[in-house]
């Protein structure tokens, strides 16, 4: 189920609560009261492309919500909380809660929060209106659906939903008897968490090597995964009793013309003094260690290879058996995490058709699919990187930043990642090149003026360069000066 992403036709708020003030025979409303009253539901607009904004910048994120057993046969009751960063709102910014059940016939309601300390951004909401009672059917409560997301309201009435852990700009967190109406915590927008590991996969029998999680970063950490069968179904590494018994396989590796390291990626331990030739465990058994590398500060490439040593030459290398790319090593890049890419630009207007690049204007008009294929394009530099003989794949990322993606002129913006569509192109065979098809998403999206940039990291994301100037300047990476697209053609 989704938040509409549309303005309704007619917006009506219909406020639930009561008058924060008492009726003329009631006497003073108590505090506790006047709480209750002002955290009691009010009917809302789904959102609205043309006033609301998808937040995935960690401004507010549900943290987690669970279920409360009843009381005396009321209500189920959810309980949930929101963390928000405090020191990006503003005087007059609150914090809600919209939600739906079966019981609202698919309208929301909004729900206010409570925080003790908004200075530490923690903010408490309760669900205890159109919820399940404790006296419905086993089958009525397995039926039970909620949705629900936060947001913060800004002053001037736009509003800001969590779409950190729901990537979709439609989705909603879903409470469901599936997950037993219970969202548990995770680390999204968790600051203190650490980063992922880049792993460095080198597999068996397709001989494939591969980064995730990449790029590796200077001062950070490498974890390496090496199938060992590349050398001992290969190379003949053979034990004292065999194949399988007493062999080791240890990854050796450098940082820049550091000294060489070494560790075991894989042993094998024979058993009670019997050698077992083509048997399994437990009368042998294998030990893979983990190994994960830690990156200094200063490096610039790390350099990786391979050794299987029988048991009966621990200390003859003339009988090592050895996977080292040919005798090259498996390079990779380190890149400064802080770094920022230090040229973007070439801006161009591709006709993938006729082959060839044309003048790039700004706005670009769009009046209607031609079947040529148009996309737009840009290039992007960085030492060491774009510049080398082979590549890394995901040492330099290249996203579109856009409301074109949903189909949303003036609503929220959201990133796709470009893969390169040829390496080496500029002129002196040192930058990337990156195109968007933007003519199948244009045939489909209404009318309107949409926003765009392209953003370049070396760190898979976490620190951006934006290129999104108007002109290129001699420095396009300090302009955020937004690119349009203005689609005078129906979508389809």
């Amino acid at each position: 189920m989704k938040h509409p992403a549309a303005p309704r036709l007619l917006a009506v708020l219909l406020p639930l609560a009561l008058s924060a003030c008492g009726s003329p025979d009631s006497g003073p409303e108590t505090a506790p009261e006047a709480l209750r009253q002002a955290l009691e539901p009010v009917y809302v607009d789904g959102a609205a492309a043309w006033r609301d904004e998808a937040d995935t910048s960690c401004l507010v994120v549900l943290r987690d919500v669970g279920r409360v057993a009843p009381a005396n046969g009321g209500p189920f009751t959810w309980r949930g909380q929101v963390d928000v960063d405090a020191a990006r709102l503003s005087d007059g910014d609150r914090v809600e809660v919209m939600y739906r059940t079966l019981e609202t016939q698919a309208a929301f309601y909004a729900v206010s929060t409570t925080s003790p300390d908004p200075d530490a951004g923690r903010y408490a909401f309760v669900l205890d209106h159109f919820t399940p009672s404790a006296g419905m059917s086993f089958t009525s409560l397995n039926r039970t659906e909620i949705d629900l997301i936060p947001y913060v309201v800004r002053a001037d009435g736009t509003r800001v939903f969590d779409h950190n852990r729901v990537a979709q700009p439609l989705d909603n967190y879903a409470l469901r008897a599936s997950n037993g109406w219970t969202i548990a915590a995770d680390d999204t927008c968790r600051p203190d968490q650490p980063a992922a590991v880049p792993e460095y996969a080198l597999t068996y029998p397709d001989f494939e090597e591969s980064l995730s999680d990449g790029p590796v970063v200077a001062g950070g950490a490498l974890r390496v995964s090496y199938d060992a069968r590349r050398l001992r179904e290969t190379q003949s590494c053979l034990g004292s009793q065999g194949p399988a018994s007493s062999t080791t396989v240890v990854a050796e590796w450098r940082f820049d013309q550091g000294p060489v390291q070494s560790a075991p990626v894989e042993t094998y331990v024979q058993s009670s003094g019997y050698a077992c030739p083509g048997q399994t465990p437990p009368c042998v058994r294998v030990e893979t260690p983990e190994l994960v590398l830690d990156v200094p500060a200063d490096a610039t490439s790390v350099a990786l290879w391979f050794h299987c040593v029988p048991g009966f030459s621990q200390g003859a290398p003339a009988n090592w058996k050895y996977d080292s790319d040919f005798g090259a090593n498996y390079v990779l890049p380190v890149v400064d995490a802080a770094a920022h890419v230090p040229w973007a630009g070439g801006w161009a207007l591709y006709n993938a058709r006729a082959g060839r690049e044309l003048a790039l204007p700004d706005p670009l008009l769009w009046h209607g699919f031609t079947n040529m294929g148009m996309a737009i394009e840009a290039r992007a530099y960085a030492p060491g990187v774009t510049d080398v003989a082979a590549p890394v794949d995901g040492a330099l990322t290249a996203f579109v930043e856009s409301d074109l993606h949903e189909c949303t002129p003036g609503g929220p913006l959201t990133r796709q990642a470009l893969p390169p569509a040829a390496v080496h192109a500029g002129p002196y065979g040192a930058d990337h090149l990156y195109r968007w098809g933007i003519e199948s998403t244009l045939s489909r999206c209404p009318p309107g003026q949409y926003r765009y940039r392209f953003l370049f990291s070396l760190d898979a994301g976490r620190t951006v360069s934006p290129l999104g100037a108007v002109e290129d300047t001699t420095d396009p990476l300090t302009a955020t000066t937004w690119r349009t697209i203005t689609s005078s053609a129906p979508g389809n």
